[in-house]
């Protein structure tokens, strides 16, 4: 049974007018319908004490950083950027490679500490309290801030066992786009790292770092992209907008398939993308488009090996560019046999608002929720509750992070289990030099 976690206190009672269920700050209380015993065994599981979250929050709009989309002053510096030359040298030289999917278990959760830390407060502590077998590996600049967090998250209540620091400098939050890109080589854990289509140097050395700490190896894809443009099932079907067609100019589609054949071991499919303007301009500054950034985890989620959430979009919003690139995945979808399910999405006051931008976490799924949006909170909700009948849903307030393109899904980065046996067999072999 899906629980939504929610509370009986005054912060519930102010909330509630906005949709958005929220836990108190000792221990959640079940939906109805649950056993006693079922009670007890998740007792641990808790939100953010919320005067900290609070607090937090107001030191991030004092300081809000860089946006997931290009900041004015980085669209000539983007132009500098280089690619690391392509070599077969640089390939996965391995019989078996494989890439998991976030629904399958994860042995941790990689985030980044400095930017939007009461959203990452509010994500942590459920995770360190109500998931058995994740851990928070956290992204610091150096001592001082992991004492900093430290302490804001132990007084917020969370499990501080479960949290594994990380030093390195960085420039943003938005590790879901910069981040390692896990993948199976012979059953173990190897980093496929892309070149973060930013220019923020800083964030671009993450997964070095994070292949450092972790003794893997790493192979660097040659490509300029966001890691939020994918999304994968856990047999090897992969998805993808178009919009890194645009970020790497001479790359075909072919080719592009190929490389995530070979470096990831995936089918790669691509649809449209929602970072156009009204008429279907490309070439505008991201202030001029429907999303900012183009990815697909602005309004695709994978649930299982059977079912994926898209969402939904009215015909009438944008000279209907959204409804259309979305209907047509669903076609897809729906094509290949995949259950389709929907949540609202749309746009107001130049930002794109939507709920497919969530975090599975073992058993646990953290959904944006958004203030003055009380019907959409509850249609989405709904939602969550059909496509995880075995998995907590737990809502988080994203009314501040929405406005810089990105949400839950885009601060963090997955880290799967080791693999042990699967019963995919060995992907095939690089096909050709692109």
């Amino acid at each position: 049974m899906t629980r939504i976690v929610t509370a009986i206190s005054w912060y519930t009672l102010a909330t509630l007018a906005f949709g958005i269920f929220v836990l108190d700050q000792t221990h959640a209380q079940v939906t109805s319908g649950q056993t006693r015993a079922q009670t007890q065994t998740q007792t641990s599981l808790r939100l953010a004490d919320p005067k900290v979250v609070e607090r937090l929050k107001a030191e991030d709009r004092q300081n809000p950083g860089l946006p997931r989309h290009l900041a004015a002053h980085e669209r000539r510096l983007q132009q500098q950027t280089r690619l690391p030359r392509f070599t077969p040298a640089s390939l996965p030289d391995y019989p078996f490679l494989r890439t998991a999917a976030e629904y399958e278990p994860n042995q941790a959760i990689l985030m980044r500490w400095g930017q939007f830390n009461a959203v990452l407060t509010s994500m942590i502590v459920p995770i360190t309290t109500g998931d058995s077998r994740a851990r928070v590996k956290l992204i610091v600049a150096n001592q001082t801030q992991q004492n900093s967090a430290a302490a804001a998250l132990a007084s917020a209540g969370a499990n501080l066992d479960r949290v594994r620091f990380i030093q390195a400098p960085s420039d943003s939050v938005w590790i879901r786009d910069y981040g390692p890109r896990f993948s199976f080589g012979n059953f173990g854990h190897i980093i496929i790292d892309h070149t973060y289509d930013r220019p923020r140097p800083q964030d671009n050395g993450i997964p070095t770092a994070v292949a450092g700490e972790l003794n893997v190896n790493r192979y660097l894809l040659p490509l300029a992209q966001g890691g939020g443009n994918y999304h994968s099932f856990s047999y090897g079907e992969a998805f993808i907008t178009d919009h890194i067609l645009r970020e790497n100019p001479g790359v075909s589609q072919q080719q592009m398939e190929q490389y995530f054949a070979a470096f990831q071991g995936v089918d790669l499919t691509f649809f449209g993308t929602l970072s156009v303007d009204p008429n279907g301009n490309t070439n505008g500054p991201w202030s001029s488009w429907y999303d900012g950034t183009g990815h697909l985890d602005m309004w695709f989620l994978p649930v299982d090996d059977n079912t994926v959430i898209i969402g939904e979009y009215s015909p009438s919003e944008w000279n209907g560019i959204p409804h259309q690139v979305t209907e047509d995945a669903v076609a897809v979808m729906t094509e290949r046999g995949y259950t389709v399910l929907r949540t609202p999405g749309w746009r107001a006051s130049s930002t794109h608002f939507t709920y497919t931008n969530a975090v599975i976490v073992n058993d646990l799924v953290l959904v944006c929720t958004f203030n003055g949006y009380p019907s959409q909170n509850t249609a989405a909700l709904n939602t969550f509750e059909q496509a995880f009948p075995d998995r907590t849903i737990v809502p988080v307030n994203c009314s501040d992070i929405i406005g810089f393109s990105g949400a839950l899904h885009c601060i963090v980065k997955h880290m799967p289990f080791d693999e042990i046996t699967s019963s995919r067999p060995p992907y095939y072999t690089w096909p050709g030099r692109p």
